[in-house]
């Protein structure tokens, strides 16, 4: 018996000698796993006056959201990478957000009208409940991801769209610049609106990014709150490195590459002005547009046309400002955007072979507000043309018909007319055409709205999409602000 168990002491302590290695590893794995702590929760009496809020308020419904923010030194994804989606009302700002007019199907309730904390519009993902927001590290629900540009020691938000529900949390996870998780915090909601705070604090300016995600198909933000907030280069030491720009070029560009990675407004500001001084070297003030371009810095959108146009200008300067003031306005166009209604009045068949067949169209314009400017046109598509004379259908429609400069008034619409003449009898579909050009105020900056109707010429039967196109909206911005030379 005695030597049995010396025999069984033995044999554990040679296991023991054996794999003492192995047992060592997997407690220091234990212990130096990155799991986040399960820590201080934020509240927003938690942040300071001179914390970053951002609302959402200046961008428009079904926009998409990725980089407007980024001269606050942040940019929102989803977690396959696809950008946020700006919830509110369609047309009436002063209406409760509505998910069931934005397109999104039954992810909310019908009948629902959930409302932001602070209205009218939040932001939130594209739910599509089978394949949207599932990528490498998001197996299901939905997933917001917030990066910033510089570490902060706090961050905050109110979240909806998911109801209540033991099922329907939410986890708030922040991590820092090496991916490292730093805290976690979980909330339940309480309502289906976007009233609902999710925060965390680590005590230190280290977060670079943040992760809120939910088992639901679908997420919705208001109100982000981050201090520190940006921590930009200096101002003034930028101003000297852009001004030495002839003497040490390299230096200037650093500065450059110093902004984009650390982006404030008043870098961005410093940045405007510089664009200004026709002391500067001409490169440097060509590279400053491109830079306050990739920041999608919208205060700028004025001075950029202004040098776009400026006689004594190179043309390097000259196109870069151009773009640069085309490409922010097409991340900012304007709210309240004029509805086009395009409707097929007649259709004259050919009555002798080969005699082109005759479509009158009628379109509509309106607006919700007024709007100064604009300039309208209805025209047809490819082996389509608009004759002067000779008209087959209705001989008074002139050139004045089909096109429109000036103001559109509120709750008075105007039409265009023309008789368009498909050239070709043996074309099967023609499509029309109505783009309006709606100009901002300050020359070259303007929005266009373009919408379609095609026409099966065998039928007579007028589309908003060709056949082979299924789904998707017939009107589009085509392009936005910045008049390319």
């Amino acid at each position: 018996m005695g030597r049995s168990i010396l025999y069984g002491l033995n044999w554990i302590i040679k296991v023991w000698e054996d794999t003492k290695k192995w047992w060592i590893c997997i407690f220091i794995t234990l212990i130096w796993s990155p799991v986040p702590a399960i820590s201080n929760p934020a509240t927003p009496g938690d942040f300071s006056s001179t914390a970053t809020v951002i609302n959402f308020d200046d961008l428009i419904p079904d926009q998409d959201l990725d980089r407007q923010y980024l001269p606050f030194g942040v940019d929102f994804h989803d977690g396959n990478g696809k950008p946020l989606i700006i919830l509110g009302p369609p047309q009436n700002q002063n209406q409760p957000l509505n998910y069931d007019t934005l397109n999104y199907g039954n992810m909310s309730p019908i009948g629902t009208s959930p409302t932001t904390n602070s209205p009218p519009n939040g932001a939130g993902t594209r739910s599509n409940f089978s394949t949207q927001n599932v990528g490498p590290s998001y197996t299901s629900g939905a997933t917001i991801i917030i990066s910033f540009h510089s570490g902060q020691s706090r961050v905050g938000m109110y979240f909806g769209g998911i109801g209540a529900g033991t099922n329907n949390g939410v986890t708030l996870t922040a991590y820092d610049e090496n991916g490292t998780p730093l805290e976690e915090v979980s909330s339940m909601p309480k309502d289906l609106s976007i009233i609902n705070f999710i925060g965390l604090d680590v005590g230190k300016p280290v977060i670079r990014r943040v992760v809120l995600s939910t088992s639901n198909s679908f997420l919705a933000i208001d109100d982000l709150m981050f201090e520190p907030g940006p921590q930009g280069v200096d101002t003034q030491n930028l101003q000297d490195r852009l001004r030495g720009g002839d003497k040490d070029l390299q230096t200037a560009l650093e500065a450059l590459d110093e902004v984009m990675l650390h982006p404030s407004p008043e870098a961005l500001k410093t940045l405007q002005t510089a664009l200004l001084d026709n002391t500067l070297n001409s490169y440097v003030r060509e590279r400053i547009a491109i830079t306050l371009e990739q920041l999608l810095y919208r205060d700028a959108i004025p001075d950029l046309l202004k040098v776009a146009y400026s006689p004594d200008v190179d043309e390097g300067l000259m196109l870069a400002a151009f773009n640069s003031a085309y490409y922010i306005r097409k991340a900012f166009p304007p709210p309240d955007p004029p509805q086009i209604n395009i409707m097929l009045n007649m259709i004259a068949n050919p009555q002798v072979q080969g005699e082109p067949i005759a479509l009158l169209v009628y379109a509509t314009i309106s607006a919700t507000k007024d709007l100064q400017n604009i300039e309208a046109l209805l025209s047809g598509g490819k082996g389509t043309l608009i004759p002067a004379k000779n008209l087959k259908i209705d001989p008074n429609i002139t050139r004045k018909n089909y096109i429109y400069k000036g103001p559109l008034t509120a709750g008075n619409p105007i039409t265009l007319k023309a008789e368009i003449w498909v050239m070709d009898p043996s074309q099967k579909m023609a499509r029309i055409s109505v783009r309006v050009k709606r100009y901002l105020g300050t020359k070259g900056d303007y929005v266009a709205y373009t919408k379609h109707l095609f026409i099966d010429l065998d039928t007579g039967t007028a589309l908003p999409e060709p056949p082979q196109e299924q789904g998707g909206s017939s009107v589009h911005i085509s392009e936005q602000g910045g008049q390319k030379p």
